[in-house]
């Protein structure tokens, strides 16, 4: 597996163990904050390995664990600024309610695919509002300018991890070629300043480390495809087999409200929902991944749980109505839980 994804995770441990290893204190009080089932979680791989496990390296992979679940926790900010972009702050909050619970976003912990929903939201929400914003001249402001290029840093520091972010791109584009309040010219302006902050910060990490990253993404594209090839898959299975999925991941409640938001409310869902929804059906057609998009599309999650918040809000439920789909979509979560054989100490 390793080479079809860029080394920003591995860079990222490396970095933590060095600094764990130059600040033993900083090490010590890392690890005397781990709960005892992580603790439980190295003494099981002491025992298997039969070696001790460094306390920097500990330290570290705790400390890379805990950087994860903040990242999905705080995934509800911007996923929250994202909707409430197009809609009133009641259905914006109802849908960031939502993710805390979801499946995906909680068994996958501490996986890094967990932390990635931080970013996509994220670039999306600046990409949204930086389209949002106008000038006296209907062109883009400084403000929105700082947005389009925060969107673009934001999306190449994602490439750095995976190149996932790349239909994330797609997605903040179609956004940003949605909006009604620019004319035409200046949505292309918003564009090219998402491709300004893209590139500029993709051009400090190749002086920084001297690795080129168009070479890296090519070579992590042709190793992907290698892995289709080594590990055939039927597209139809497959085509049938993701949408049951990624209803589970998001949580089944909620996939259900967001059927109802773009059937029944198509004209009230935030055009990144319908963005999103677009990008991952020609993904999904195209046959790019078949599996594991529970884990592979979580990045995706967020704008679609936007057309959950319209669809439970349309239909008369507050804030009770909230509470039940998330109780719900936690006993979900729940039970895959108990049905799962190895679970990650937490």
């Amino acid at each position: 597996h390793i080479g079809t994804h860029p080394p920003g995770l591995i860079a990222l441990h490396c970095t933590l163990i060095r600094a764990m290893e130059r600040s033993p204190r900083l090490a010590d009080v890392v690890n005397a904050l781990a709960p005892p089932s992580v603790i439980m979680g190295f003494r099981q791989l002491e025992a298997l390995d039969r070696r001790s496990i460094p306390r920097a390296d500990r330290a570290a992979i705790y400390l890379a664990s805990l950087l994860t679940l903040l990242a999905c926790a705080g995934t509800v900010v911007p996923l929250y600024l994202l909707a409430r972009e197009s809609v009133s702050p009641q259905v914006a909050w109802a849908a960031a309610a939502l993710w805390p619970l979801a499946p995906a976003a909680n068994l996958f912990q501490p996986g890094a695919d967990a932390g990635y929903p931080l970013l996509s939201a994220s670039a999306l929400a600046l990409a949204a509002w930086a389209g949002r914003l106008r000038g006296t001249s209907g062109g883009p402001t400084y403000a929105s300018i700082a947005l389009a290029v925060g969107s673009g840093m934001v999306m190449a520091f994602g490439m750095m991890f995976t190149l996932a972010f790349l239909p994330i791109g797609l997605i903040a584009a179609l956004v940003v070629l949605s909006t009604t309040r620019l004319p035409w010219p200046k949505k292309a302006q918003v564009i090219v300043w998402i491709g300004v902050g893209f590139l500029g910060l993709a051009a400090v990490g190749w002086l920084a480390t001297a690795a080129n990253p168009v070479v890296v993404w090519r070579w992590n594209l042709k190793h992907h495809a290698e892995f289709y090839n080594e590990y055939p898959r039927t597209y139809l299975l497959w085509f049938l087999a993701n949408p049951v999925e990624l209803a589970v991941a998001v949580g089944l409640p909620s996939a259900v409200w967001c059927l109802v938001g773009f059937i029944g409310d198509r004209r009230y869902v935030p055009r990144a929902g319908w963005c999103a929804l677009a990008v991952l059906a020609l993904v999904h057609l195209s046959g790019r991944n078949m599996g594991e998009v529970a884990r592979l599309w979580m990045l995706f999650l967020p704008p679609l749980l936007t057309a959950a918040g319209v669809g439970l809000t349309r239909l008369g439920g507050g804030p009770r109505t909230v509470f039940a789909t998330a109780l719900l979509v936690a006993i979900q979560t729940l039970a895959l839980q108990t049905m799962i054989q190895v679970v990650y100490p937490i």
